[in-house]
């Protein structure tokens, strides 16, 4: 037994009452007699037996007295039209007052833990209903008390009137009943006296038996309290009911109508009614029922087949008298059926406490009827656990609470269930019973069960289960909604939105500091339907003000949910409706207070444009150029760089603003201005834009103009506009910081840097130049291919600045590798034209170019309104689009006052640099695939390689290459007639083409400079591992570079330029100097191993930072050897560099597992770390083992054979058979393993084999010794 049971689960008396006591009742201004008994009740400490004669006290057992005439008047009604007008009647008293509960429940604290006064209306009228049901007995008679006064004219035939009247109650109604009769005297006013009294009841008792009881009443008024209790609230008849139905107050106005205070009983006779009610219920019903119970299982015992010695023997030994077999006997009325009988049995059990045999029998029950029947019964009798649900099921399932539209007696009787689990269950809301609510409320659209629903989220809310009692309000809501009842919608909504958002405390680690934020993450759920809903239904209520504050609420970024999308279209529509309703009521200064939570505009995007600048995408390539001019300059002095993004007084520039609409819906934003921070002195005119439509999801660029009249710095704090041209709208240009990391207070907490805005300065008049491309060929260009284009730089005649410009650098970009040929100087005349050329071997990049204005205008300066006309030549690098970045870095005469120099922020006797920028977009697309492979050659005398170059055309025409040429420090191409003869080479579409040439060493210089590159990397890459710090000075020693050429002169290097035809210019082929094809080609060879060097770095070592890396390795390795290919397609010059061929012995000296072992375990004071044991520096030897694994693997370490071995004999093959014995020859060698080689002879002859061995060390730093090994059986003979 989980609680108490519920009141509507207790035994169900019946009164029929003479004409003359209703009047007498009537007169004295009393309660009918069913209500006058009933609030009597509970009565306290009433003890009962059981089958088992053991006692069972009640602390407060429940009786319900009702009127027989209108339990018959019920029976009458049909069923379902009953049932819908219950559920009417309720949903009509929950809904007159429902404003008076809200406003209540509202004017208190919150208490989710007290019973709702809606809830509690709907459990009252639910437990009040008194209507007999077929499938259940609860309302079944179980005594009827036939009562009448002594003020009748002939009480005795008054009794034999009530007698013998027919109960008028359906025949499924059980008709086994407590006959009662209760004759009320009033002593100051009845005809009769006490004797009289008494001597009719004895005559009452000699006919009718002993069930009979005289109560006597003074009615002498005054009584020091009240027990009358209003009358649970009951169904009022039909408006067209019998006329016989008994008139008494109901009323609906009020919770069971009123009790008047003025009362005609007295103490004496309160007492009176109490004694009468406890005696009629412990002397007369609870043995009744005792003796059917035993009666009805003594017959159930036989029909379930049990062995009824056990329960004779049972009680033979708690003494009670009799048979062993006692003999069944009849009721009082004739008996009911066998189903009907043993349901009736588990009720009787269950009114006595005998909840062991009403279990048993309620569980047989259950069984025979398939698991429906009485299940609805079981929870409130058995322990309470999760199993329970499945009988609720059960019990809605037998209620016909099945499919979509279930009737309105399934509906009644599903609540009833409902109201008894919620009462009787104590545990409920532990074991899940929101749920049981929940399916009992189904999907019906009335009232009551919407209010089961909120009962359901009030008890997940009582546990915590906030987001699963937020989901029932909305439900509850969503049903009162169409029910018209809106104050309690609003609070069921209201309450859901406190549920959703409050917060759910969660126990974490402090270490989780980002755990324990408050932030709501992005996930909405169902508010905004909840805040829509409460919008619109305070628009309908009249509060203009509060819908137009719900639905700007709902305007936020839109979820990338289907199931949302469309929300925010209906949510604007609302929007505008109120909010034009409220302009039109309380003017526009009803909008001051209103704060739109979207932005539209992204500050962190917005840029300021001056002419023709690139996009934000290429800032890092703008600031790295920048950064490379201010290492180029840093040691000429202080100095200032003043970036081409600044503006110009008195010129007209553009703030764009990237305009993004987070909403799923159409929005216009009309009245667009800026707010400018500025000083006093200076005047900024902005330009506006009358209106923006953006679509959903939309980003679009917009460009407002400001024109500043004087020089200075400048804040674009914020954008104002009106949104739907209704609400105004101001939003910030800033941005957050970034979050800082640098203290431990920093890493702990959430610390940024302070805020970013758009700010914008201001230079004087004049700081400019113009750059546009003049001529350029916009087609596609394949990989290699040489191209040149043309750009105009003018000094632009502005307004009120006259000052020439002096000098211009050219910073160039890495992509397409540019230069400008017309900048190579004459300090590039003696410039070597052999086939060898210096350079410092080093990953710097390229200094600045100085534009030589004097060789190009024929005037030192640039004057205002001139200009010159640059060639820029580029190469098509690597497949793909991309742009040639030139960043021009100019200065000029310039006479700045001091009041200029204050604004500008520049120091006194700081230079000025200003700059501009030009980009040439450009497509490259594959044409050739090489690769180059070499291996040691056998055909000379000396150390050589023999080169195979294998080129695949992987484009759409015939390809001729023209000339093969080789880079390295110590190995070149030889020359050889043979190879010459074969280029130029053709290779169709689709084909392969392969040139074999020879490789050969150089002079000693050469080797040595070689020996000291490797030298230098292998210190560097150990240094790196020791944790040593990079020195300051410390660079790669300079080398001399060879480059050999295969069909041109071997003294002479000649790179013919060709410039391909512009669109709008003729076609222009010629040659250039030999000196300028020198550097030309030097560049693009330089720019290309610079770039293949810095990406093999970043790939294989990767945990070297990058400010390293650059001073860490060479440009060109000892062993690096590059391979250059010329080739011509359609008239199109272009080359192909291929890279990564390394020859020569190579050494990893960073190989020896001895070595790296000693690296790894060394710290940087060279002293040995433990390895065994936990260690507080485990990550960092960890890192410090990947690091030597990369260097291990890296390029700059590899190991390979430094010796070649080649065999020859005259006459013979290096393997000969002739006979069953070998002579094997066996050379060790460190690096390249053993060769072998057999001789092999008859054993009845032995042949002599002459045997040449030539062996070749392709070591540039170590001497070989090699070992002869001869190996030989006991009958070969040989010879050394």
């Amino acid at each position: 037994m989980s609680g108490s049971l519920p009141f509507s689960l207790s035994p169900h008396v019946v009164i029929l009452a003479s004409p003359d006591l209703v009047d007498l009742l009537k007169n004295r201004n009393l309660p009918p007699l069913p209500d006058l008994l009933r609030s009597f009740t509970p009565l306290e400490s009433i003890s009962a037996r059981t089958t088992a004669l053991a006692t069972v006290t009640h602390d407060r057992y429940f009786v319900r007295f009702s009127d027989l005439l209108e339990v018959e008047s019920i029976c009458k009604e049909d069923e379902e039209i009953r049932a819908s007008r219950m559920l009417d009647w309720m949903g009509g008293r929950v809904s007159r007052r429902a404003a008076a509960w809200v406003n209540e429940v509202e004017a208190r604290p919150l208490n989710l833990g007290k019973e709702m006064k809606w809830w509690e209306d709907v459990r009252l009228c639910a437990e009040g209903d008194i209507t007999p049901n077929r499938t259940e007995g609860w309302n079944h008679p179980v005594a009827l008390i036939v009562a009448t006064s002594t003020m009748a004219s002939n009480p005795l035939q008054s009794i034999t009137t009530l007698h013998s009247r027919a109960v008028d109650l359906p025949p499924w109604v059980d008709s086994t009943l407590l006959k009662f009769t209760l004759i009320i005297h009033p002593m100051a006013s009845s005809p009769l006296n006490m004797d009289e009294s008494q001597a009719l009841l004895n005559a009452v008792k000699k006919q009718y038996g002993a069930h009979a009881h005289l109560m006597c009443w003074s009615l002498s008024g005054n009584p020091t309290s009240n027990p009358l209790v209003p009358p649970p609230p009951r169904l009022p008849p039909p408006p067209t009911g019998s006329s016989d139905t008994p008139g008494r107050y109901q009323h609906d106005d009020v919770v069971g109508g009123s009790v008047d205070n003025d009362m005609s009983m007295g103490d004496d006779d309160i007492q009176t009614v109490n004694r009468f009610v406890r005696e009629f219920v412990t002397q007369s019903l609870l043995p009744w029922m005792e003796r059917n119970v035993v009666e009805w299982n003594e017959a159930y015992i036989a029909t379930r087949r049990l062995p009824s010695r056990l329960f004779s023997t049972t009680r033979r030994l708690f003494g009670t008298s009799g048979s062993s077999t006692p003999v069944p006997s009849s009721p009082s009325s004739p008996g009911p059926s066998t189903a009907i009988q043993q349901r009736r049995l588990a009720e009787f059990a269950t009114f006595l406490g005998d909840y062991k045999l009403a279990t048993s029998v309620f569980d047989t029950i259950r069984k025979d009827t398939s698991n429906t029947s009485a299940s609805d019964v079981l929870p409130l009798l058995l322990t309470p656990s999760k199993t329970l649900e499945t009988n609720a099921i059960n019990a809605l399932i037998e209620a016909r609470f099945v499919g979509k539209e279930p009737s309105p007696s399934s509906q009644l009787r599903a609540l009833k269930y409902a109201v008894r689990w919620e009462r009787g269950i104590r545990e409920l809301n532990t074991i899940g019973g929101d749920q049981w609510l929940v399916r009992a409320a189904g999907s019906s659209e009335e009232a009551p069960p919407a209010l089961l629903l909120a009962q359901s989220a009030q008890m997940c809310a009582r546990k915590g289960s906030l987001r699963k009692a937020t989901l029932c309000y909305v439900a509850a809501a969503n049903r009162l909604d169409k029910c018209g009842i809106k104050p309690l919608t609003m609070h069921f909504l209201r309450l859901a939105r406190d549920l959703y958002n409050a917060p759910v405390q969660k126990t974490l680690s402090p270490a989780f500091f980002e755990a324990e934020d408050n932030t709501r993450c992005g996930f909405e759920g169902i508010a905004p339907g909840i805040e829509h809903a409460l919008g619109r239904l305070k628009y309908t209520t009249g509060d203009t003000e509060g819908a137009v504050n719900a639905f700007i609420g709902l305007l936020h970024p839109a979820s990338a949910m289907e199931s949302t999308k469309g929300d925010d279209e209906i949510y604007i529509e609302d929007f505008k409706l109120a909010l034009e309703h409220l302009i039109s009521t309380l003017g526009h200064e009803s909008t001051s207070k209103l704060e739109l939570p979207v932005r539209f505009c992204q500050p962190h995007k917005s840029q300021i444009r001056v002419g023709t600048l690139g996009s934000e995408d290429d800032a890092g390539t703008w600031e790295l150029l920048e950064e490379r001019w201010r290492t180029f300059w840093k040691h000429n002095g202080s100095f200032e760089l003043r970036s081409s993004g600044c503006a110009q007084a008195g010129e007209m520039f553009w703030v764009e603003l990237s305009m993004h609409n987070p909403l799923d819906a159409e929005v216009t934003l009309s009245d667009l201005t800026l707010t400018i921070d500025a000083p006093e002195d200076i005047n900024v005119t902005i330009e506006s834009l009358l209106e923006v439509v953006l679509r959903p999801k939309e980003t679009r660029l917009l460009h407002m103009g400001l024109t500043c009249q004087s020089p200075g710095i400048i804040v674009i704090s914020h954008i104002t506009y009106r949104f739907l041209s209704l609400l105004p709208v101001t939003e910030p240009l800033t941005w957050r910081g970034a979050r800082l990391h640098s203290t431990p207070q920093q890493r702990q907490g959430k610390v940024y840097a302070p805020d970013h805005a758009v700010r914008v300065q201001v230079l004087p008049r004049g700081a400019r130049l113009d750059v546009e491309l003049a001529e350029a060929d916009s087609r596609s260009m394949c990989v290699g291919e040489v191209r040149s284009a043309i750009m105009r730089v003018e000094h632009p005649i502005m307004g009120g600045s006259t000052e020439s410009i002096t000098d211009v650098w050219a910073v160039m970009g890495e992509a397409g590798w540019p230069i400008l040929p017309q900048c190579l100087g004459s300090e590039n005349d003696n410039i070597s034209s052999t086939n060898v050329f210096d350079t410092p071997n080093t990953l710097d990049s390229p200094n600045p170019v100085k534009l030589p204005l004097e060789h190009l205008m024929g005037s030192p300066l640039l004057a205002l309104g001139k200009h010159l006309d640059l060639q820029i030549t580029y190469c098509g690098h690597e497949p793909g689009l991309h742009d040639i970045s030139v960043l021009l870095v100019f200065r000029k005469v310039a006479i700045m006052n001091v009041h200029q120099t204050s604004i500008l922020g520049t120091q006194e006797g700081d230079e000025i640099f200003y700059t501009t920028r030009m980009q040439i977009p450009f497509h490259v697309e594959p044409l050739l695939r090489v690769v180059a492979y070499a291996r040691p050659s056998a055909g000379t005398a000396q150390c050589a390689y023999a080169l195979t170059v294998e080129i695949e055309n992987t484009g759409s025409q015939e390809v001729q290459i023209a000339q093969l040429s080789t880079t390295a420090i110590a190995w070149g191409l030889r020359d050889d007639s043979t190879f010459n003869s074969s280029l130029p080479l053709s290779i169709a579409p689709a084909q392969l083409g392969r040139i074999l040439a020879t490789l050969g060493p150089r002079s000693p210089s050469h080797i040595e400079q070689a020996v000291e590159t490797k030298a230098f990397t292998t210190r560097q890459l150990r240094n790196v591992l020791e944790g040593r710090p990079p020195g300051s000075h410390e660079a790669p020693p300079p080398v001399q570079i060879s480059w050999m050429h295969a069909g041109s002169s071997p003294k002479v290097v000649r790179l013919i330029l060709l410039i391909e035809p512009l669109e709008r210019t003729q076609r222009l082929i010629g040659l250039c100097t030999r000196v300028q094809d020198v550097i030309l080609a030097q560049h693009f060879l330089l720019a290309s191993r610079r770039a293949h060097v810095l990406k093999q770095l970043r790939s294989q070592l990767p945990l070297i930072p990058s400010t390293r890396v650059a001073k860490l390795v060479p440009l060109f390795g000892a062993h690096d050897l590059d391979i250059i290919l010329k080739y011509t397609q359609n008239g199109t010059p272009g080359f192909l560099i291929s890279h990564g061929l390394q020859v020569g012995g190579m050494h990893g000296d960073l190989s020896e597992d001895q070595d790296m072992e000693e690296v790894k375990g060394a710290d940087v004071n060279g002293i040995k770390k433990k390895k065994k044991g936990r260690s507080m520096y485990a990550e960092t030897e960890r890192e410090r083992e990947m690091l030597a694994a990369q260097i291990r693997a890296s390029t700059w370490n590899a190991s390979g054979s430094c010796v070649s071995v080649d065999v020859s004999s005259p006459g013979t093959e290096i393997i000969v058979r002739e006979g069953n014995h070998a002579l094997e020859l066996s050379v060790p060698s460190r690096h390249s393993g053993a060769h072998h080689i057999r001789q092999l002879t008859s054993p009845h002859r032995t042949r002599t084999v002459p045997v040449t061995f030539t062996l070749r060390n392709f070591s540039l730093s170590r001497t070989v010794k090699c070992l002869l090994d001869l190996k030989h059986k006991s009958d070969t003979l040989l010879s050394p």
